[in-house]
């Protein structure tokens, strides 16, 4: 016997080097047929017996990675395993039922899984593990994926296209909406007013004016809509504010019940031009609804019934003088002193002098007061200068005897030219400057 023996097995005849490289000094189990005697084995039949080994040595197991990520898809992938020790086997094995082993199940030294991961049709994604030569090896796979559906609406007509699940965000004339993989949805489109739906383009079947799509992947989807060669279109007119005014129309008559009139067009894309004027006390403010603007005109092409609201803003109080310097609607007195060039202002209550305020004094005599008015719309009045060497003209903002702005307006330096009066002549309650040359 050899005096550092390596668990040599002896039987008749032969001698069977066992190689225990392997296993840890644990219990081992022998073939059967021999028994344990010191370190000698007699042959006996129809039996298993084991043994301690003290002298084996085990093996390390390093794997290339220890998880995957996948898609919901179905995919393949591999692993693979580095063994310390070549004569040592291992094995793998799958612990759910959507990761299936493609290779050989039990391998030796060091070598290669692969794997197949079916397709998740969950909403939810999923972990699973696989145990590879003693050691735990993850997988996770996401949920069901999304396609994005487009819609888009063309042609020369309006109208609306609706989901039958989920929410079509528009931009323009193009809507988007995710839907999960596979998914089917109903779209329906609607015709306007003067349009008629024609047709779908992109869908998997189409109804009257129904399309069904089914969501396996990105889908752009078209309606078409047409405008109608002739119709019957209703404009109706809102008049609103604190003022009062009337609108005309260019095409039709309006009708009116109180604050709301009504025009009845016959013809698709009749340009109709509405016109708005303010009553007494009253200025034209805005419109709204218009196709186009301009002034106090508001421009409309009539492919579809329309509201426009007109608004008139009151200005009756401010239009009892142009003269009211304190904005209490009685009209003030302006005083000159030429000689010396004082400016002094009566505010007035009726017929009573209710203040005496002086102004700032202009010393130059050839500036001379030209005009007053309501220059900026604050119930107060401005006053408009010109010097009668140079032609300057010059701009006073006051608030009483205050003045609270100002503006150099330009100069005019022939002096023929005079400003003749300062007045609101359009009755848009901004005061005007009106010129005449005196040659």
């Amino acid at each position: 016997m050899p005096e550092n023996p390596r668990h040599v097995i002896y039987e008749p005849f032969r001698v069977i080097r066992l190689a225990l490289e392997c296993v840890s000094p644990i219990d081992v189990t022998l073939i059967a047929g021999l028994s344990w005697t010191g370190h000698l084995f007699s042959q006996i039949p129809h039996t298993s017996k084991s043994c301690v080994s003290t002298m084996g040595r085990s093996s390390t197991y390093t794997l290339s990675s220890t998880s995957a990520n996948y898609s919901y898809a179905s995919g393949d992938g591999s692993v693979s395993v580095t063994a310390s020790n070549s004569l040592c086997s291992w094995s793998a094995s799958s612990n759910t039922g959507w990761i299936t082993i493609t290779s050989p199940a039990s391998f030796t030294g060091s070598n290669t899984v692969t794997y197949n991961v079916s397709a998740n049709a969950a909403s939810t994604s999923r972990t699973g593990t696989m145990t590879i030569a003693g050691q735990t090896f993850s997988v996770t796979q996401d949920a069901l994926g999304n396609n994005t559906l487009t819609v888009t609406k063309a042609g020369t007509g309006p109208g609306t296209v609706t989901a039958n699940t989920g929410t079509l965000t528009w931009s323009g004339n193009t809507g988007t909406a995710s839907y999960a993989s596979g998914a089917g949805v109903q779209l329906s489109a609607t015709a306007d007013s003067g349009s008629t739906f024609t047709g779908w383009t992109g869908c998997d079947k189409v109804g009257a004016n129904t399309c069904v799509v089914t969501m396996s992947s990105a889908k752009l989807v078209t309606a078409t809509f047409s405008k109608n060669n002739s119709g019957t279109y209703t404009l109706t007119v809102i008049k609103s504010g604190t003022g009062s005014g009337t609108v005309s129309t260019s095409s039709g008559n309006l009708t009116w019940t109180g604050n709301s009139g009504i025009v009845i067009i016959k013809n698709v894309d009749t340009q109709v031009t509405l016109k708005a004027a303010a009553g007494s006390g009253s200025t034209f403010q805005e419109w709204s609804g218009c196709d186009s603007l301009y002034n106090n005109l508001c421009g409309l092409s009539m492919s579809t019934d329309k509201t426009v609201t007109v608004t008139f803003k009151g200005w009756a109080k401010l239009r009892q003088s142009k003269f009211d310097y304190d904005g209490d609607s009685n009209t003030d007195i302006l005083w000159r002193n030429k000689a010396y060039g004082y400016n002094a202002v009566w505010l007035m209550n009726g017929t009573t002098v209710s203040n005496v305020k002086s102004i700032e004094t202009v010393t130059d005599p050839m500036w001379t007061i030209a005009g007053a008015g309501h220059f900026n719309q604050d119930n107060r009045t401005g006053i408009l200068w010109r010097n009668q060497m140079t032609g300057d003209t010059a701009l006073w903002l006051l608030d009483g005897s205050v003045m609270s702005g100002g503006a150099q307006l330009g100069t005019l330096s022939d002096i023929e030219w005079q400003i003749a009066s300062a007045g609101d002549t359009d009755n848009y309650n901004n005061t005007e400057v009106v010129w005449r040359n005196k040659s």
